[in-house]
């Protein structure tokens, strides 16, 4: 009986998660898990981010358990810890999200150092970074002859739940820990709840009203003309390509005229960065906390950046401006998404369902 190990990273989700459901095709038996990698929490781990990731892990949990499996939950070295879980469970294939950073890149290497098989999956991103290049170059440095590109380019199918996870007897789940486990302090009242089913109510919400307004309300991030789906994209609570596949049928008004543009910079922005050079990336100059201090005025924090609709401010924050590097200028953080042409949902071999339906 073969068993995988599904290692959860920027795909807190069920549906559309490619990693999880090719797990689920190839293995008998599939050990969802997630590290919480203390050196991350140490480095980035601001209270309202961390508060969002244990809402967005709690609702993963129970969609898994409403699957027939759990999510397995682990603390410590990300690759250690999956290590240790795949000998526990007998697996040696790791089934994971394809991501560009420096941190995802030096995990998927010291993977494969450890024996383990590593396969990537997309996820992240909806059209796969590097894969759209100009000629004589490899990444688009202007958006529209890179939009003109995307726009033709082939898009993978999106993808149900899986009908059932089936996790190994014997393995020991443990559990999301508490904020007060944490020590998080001085969350936000109004901080917004993580997870899929949340993540997909505020898609819904603003869907039916905030978009056609997002043209005269986008840069009041305290009002409710904005999509406050940063965090939740972040995260992967919800697909990047199923958001987009939902807004691209609408009618093409002033708000989604200009909300589209800006979810493909930022799937541009992603392609910089998988072709950028190793001195580019290394883990000092792609951390949250470098990039996000080229982009924001100081007192601002890492999370306020990555995710300005994470929270309601008491005061307005700092305009982004142009973040500057020797490869290319962008003026929106990489959360790394793109638009789609056609709405395909593609099932496996075996019954799909979506999450939280019974």
């Amino acid at each position: 009986m073969r068993t995988a190990i599904a290692l959860f990273t920027r795909d807190l989700r069920i549906r559309d998660n490619p990693a999880l459901d090719a797990a689920c095709e190839w293995a008998e038996q599939v050990v969802p898990l997630f590290v919480l990698d203390d050196a991350v929490l140490a480095r980035f781990g601001a209270p309202n981010r961390v508060a969002f990731l244990l809402d967005a892990l709690d609702d993963l949990d129970r969609s898994l358990r409403e699957l027939g499996g759990a999510l397995v939950v682990r603390r410590g070295d990300v690759v250690a810890e999956t290590v240790r879980c795949a000998r526990e469970a007998d697996a040696t294939v790791v089934f994971l999200a394809e991501d560009v950073s420096s941190y995802a890149s030096h995990r998927e290497r010291r993977l494969l150092a450890a024996g383990l098989d590593v396969r990537s999956y997309p996820g992240v991103t909806v059209v796969p970074p590097g894969s759209l290049t100009p000629a004589g170059g490899d990444h688009f440095a202007v958006f529209t002859p890179y939009w003109n590109r995307w726009r033709t380019a082939p898009r993978r199918a999106l993808l149900a739940a899986p009908e059932s996870v089936r996790l190994p007897d014997g393995v020991d789940a443990g559990r999301v820990p508490t904020r007060g486990e944490l020590g998080l302090v001085d969350v936000s009242p109004e901080l917004v709840r993580g997870g899929e089913r949340e993540g997909w109510g505020r898609l819904e919400s603003w869907l039916g009203g905030g978009l056609a307004s997002y043209g005269e309300g986008r840069d009041d991030l305290a009002a409710d003309g904005i999509s406050r789906l940063s965090a939740s994209l972040h995260f992967g609570c919800v697909s990047p390509l199923e958001v987009v596949e939902r807004a691209w049928p609408l009618p093409y008004t002033s708000g989604a005229a200009l909300f589209s543009p800006r979810l493909r910079y930022n799937q541009m922005n992603a392609a910089a960065v998988a072709t950028a050079s190793p001195a580019a990336t290394s883990p000092e100059a792609s951390s949250p906390t470098a990039k996000n201090s080229a982009m924001v005025g100081p007192r601002v924090s890492p999370t306020a950046a990555w995710a300005p609709s994470m929270v309601s401010v008491p005061s307005r924050p700092r305009r982004l401006v142009a973040a500057t590097s020797s490869r290319a200028r962008f003026t929106v953080p990489a959360t790394s998404i793109a638009m789609p042409t056609s709405h395909r949902v593609a099932r496996s071999n075996c019954a799909r369902r979506a999450p939280g339906s019974g």
